[in-house]
């Protein structure tokens, strides 16, 4: 399960997410759509300990990923699967 409470983030003063909450159970698929620029891949990234959000926790599996350490999060996201919009290796 991935259990997000409360994220948000900004660049600079931009604020992309604003107190986003999302549960996601075990077995569900989900997909993020939207217009372009509305956050999708901001979230998705806040979501897999790719980018840390600004405030807010988010959990798999009862483990917080906010300020996990790398190591860490690399053994989490052993378990998940996450597509990005341009398959692509780096920004």
């Amino acid at each position: 399960m991935i259990n997000a409470v409360n994220v948000s983030k900004a660049f600079g003063s931009e604020r992309v997410l604003d107190e986003v909450s999302l549960r996601i159970n075990d077995g569900e698929l989900v997909y993020l759509i939207g217009q372009s620029g509305e956050g999708k891949t901001v979230l998705g990234r806040c979501l897999f300990g790719l980018l840390p959000p600004d405030s807010g926790s988010v959990h798999i599996d009862d483990f917080e990923l906010v300020g996990a350490t790398p190591r860490d999060l690399h053994h989490v996201r052993m378990h998940y699967v996450y597509v990005f919009q341009h398959p692509t290796l780096f920004d």
